[in-house]
């Protein structure tokens, strides 16, 4: 029943680029995390996580909507933390959270076994400048951010 309500509400096309960023990330994990698939909690259950993209889907051209570097794989919750501006990464791939919600997100992340960093295998020089230009275009000031 859930996946279902998840599918009905996605946009046209998300599993799709969900399907292939499962499939890109593989190239760029070793054995030791091949199954972890969200980057953040480390979720390690596919079919947990949702294909989030750096660059906003209706601002991208159709080459960026569909590169798995624009995107990446996090639990839901996360991914809507980080369309909202909640959640931000530096293009070191650290995680940051706005202070007004840091207590609320802490509690999340204190369940987790992730690490807080996007993983280096997976941080391209093309997905650092996904990061580098989502973070220009929303404004992103460091400073009304605390680091995970």
């Amino acid at each position: 029943m859930l996946e279902f309500y998840v599918n009905k509400n996605s946009r046209k096309g998300q599993k799709s680029y969900r399907d292939l960023m499962l499939n890109d990330i593989k190239r760029f994990l070793d054995e030791n995390s091949y199954n972890r698939h969200d980057l953040i909690l480390g979720i390690k259950n596919s079919k947990l996580v949702e294909a989030a993209h750096i660059l906003d889907y209706k601002c991208c051209d159709l080459d960026e909507q569909y590169d798995p570097e624009n995107g990446l794989l996090v639990d839901p919750t996360i991914h809507k933390y980080f369309d909202k501006d909640i959640i931000v990464f530096d293009v070191n791939g650290d995680v940051f959270v706005d202070n007004n919600f840091y207590k609320e997100v802490k509690k999340l992340v204190l369940l987790s076994t992730g690490d807080f960093k996007i993983s280096s295998n997976v941080l391209t020089e093309k997905t650092k400048y996904y990061i580098e230009k989502r973070n220009i275009e929303h404004k992103i000031n460091f400073e009304h951010y605390i680091k995970l």
